[in-house]
């Protein structure tokens, strides 16, 4: 499934470390332990639970396991802050053409693309509310959009500038209006407490949809700073998902997959039959095994041969953004297949686990056709999938989420 891209250049601020908590003076230090909940291995009941009301933690739906020894094995804080009240976590110019042409709900011909934040940089917990200001805004002219398709060019260099976001609480997809930005303005995102990025989240899970109002291409500056305003609150024991067992069944079920072809991707910018799984992939994981049975093909195409399919993957740190980079963060081919089962060995990284605090993972899985023409033609099929969580104790390996 590939998708239209186009030169998005930027720099960002790193500003936390993504183990531990910051002191007054900006260095690491350990994080601050309550002293309240001490777990001794075993979660407590008044402990499952999100303490800033996000919902239940998934890693305690299948197990009462944490460490039992130091910060991990009590009620913690994670304070990113160092004392400040106010942090920039973007600083990024870019460069926009309208492609998809007709994105779903936006102007056709908008310039438009999703952004993420670059590591470590998140909406720290505590954040009441997000400033983002447009500078150095400047319409390219007409000569690009029209090239681009979008039909005639306004004759004046007039833009309207929006934002939409997707916050850590919420689905992949599920974006909320910020509203019409101002140059040079600051424009106010309201960020609710269980809106922020989860402590030990090693990637924001925020994105921001940045697109004009009328068929248009420009350049940009924008800044984005967070503003405290809530206090930082004490969190459970860290979960320890392996001890218990080796391997975990993460997700099992039947999918079906379908494309509507390129032209339709570059139109309107679909990317859709993401799996992602009710259990988290965090700390202790090894490898992610993922097993597949494939079903009917449901399409007028013919039918692809064996060697034509492939697993694609993101992880908790790679988010797919439209008009922005390849949707997928990783692709893998099965070359013993029989051509009815499939296995991969997908690779790991605590750069790109799930907070072990999430309510759900961020990881996400599909099976597709990868060959001529199925790059460009609609088709649809069904398949099960198995995804199997393979890992290690933190607790006796010593490398849990504060072990930088």
């Amino acid at each position: 499934m590939r998708k239209a891209t186009w030169l998005i250049t930027g720099v960002l601020l790193a500003s936390a470390s993504a183990g531990c908590i910051l002191g007054d003076d900006g260095d690491a230090v350990a994080p601050a332990a309550s002293g309240n909940g001490t777990s001794q291995g075993t979660v407590l009941e008044n402990q499952t639970a999100a303490p800033d009301g996000r919902g239940d933690l998934a890693a305690f739906k299948e197990s009462n396991a944490t460490e039992s020894e130091g910060v991990g094995a009590m009620e913690h804080k994670h304070d990113y802050w160092g004392g400040e009240t106010r942090k920039v976590i973007a600083d990024f110019p870019a460069g926009l053409i309208p492609i998809p042409l007709l994105p779903e709900g936006k102007a056709a011909g908008t310039a438009i693309a999703d952004f993420d934040l670059e590591a470590p940089n998140v909406v720290y917990e505590g954040t009441k509310q997000l400033e983002v200001v447009f500078s150095n805004v400047t319409v390219w002219g007409g000569t690009l959009v029209e090239a681009a398709g979008a039909g005639k060019a306004p004759d004046h260099p007039a833009i309207s500038i929006y934002v939409d976001y997707l916050t850590a609480m919420d689905d992949p997809g599920q974006f909320r209006a910020a509203g019409q930005a101002q140059p040079d303005q600051p424009l106010i995102i309201p960020v609710d407490p269980q809106q922020a990025d989860m402590p030990h989240q090693e990637k924001s899970l925020w994105v921001f949809r940045i697109y004009t109002g009328e068929a248009n291409a420009w350049t940009f500056n924008v800044t984005i700073t967070a503003v405290k305003g809530y206090d930082v609150v004490d969190w459970p024991p860290h979960p320890d998902l392996y001890r218990d067992r080796p391997t975990r069944s993460v997700f099992e079920g039947a999918v079906s997959g379908e494309y509507t072809g390129d032209a339709a991707n570059f139109l309107y910018g679909d990317d859709a039959n993401w799996v992602y799984p009710d259990r988290i992939i965090s700390y202790g994981t090894d490898s992610v095994e993922v097993l597949i049975t494939r079903g009917a093909w449901n399409a007028q195409t013919p039918e692809p041969a064996a060697d034509e399919f492939e697993l694609q993957f993101t992880n908790a740190s790679y988010i797919p953004k439209v008009g922005n980079g390849d949707p997928a963060g990783g692709h893998l081919q099965d070359d013993g297949t029989d051509g009815s089962s499939y296995r991969f060995i997908v690779p790991v990284d605590p750069a790109g686990f799930d907070t072990p605090y999430g309510t759900a993972s961020r990881w996400g899985f599909r099976f597709v056709p990868t060959s001529e023409p199925y790059g460009r033609m609609p088709w649809s099929h069904d398949y099960t999938m198995t995804i199997l969580a393979h890992g290690h104790s933190i607790e006796e390996a010593g490398d849990g989420p504060n072990a930088s």
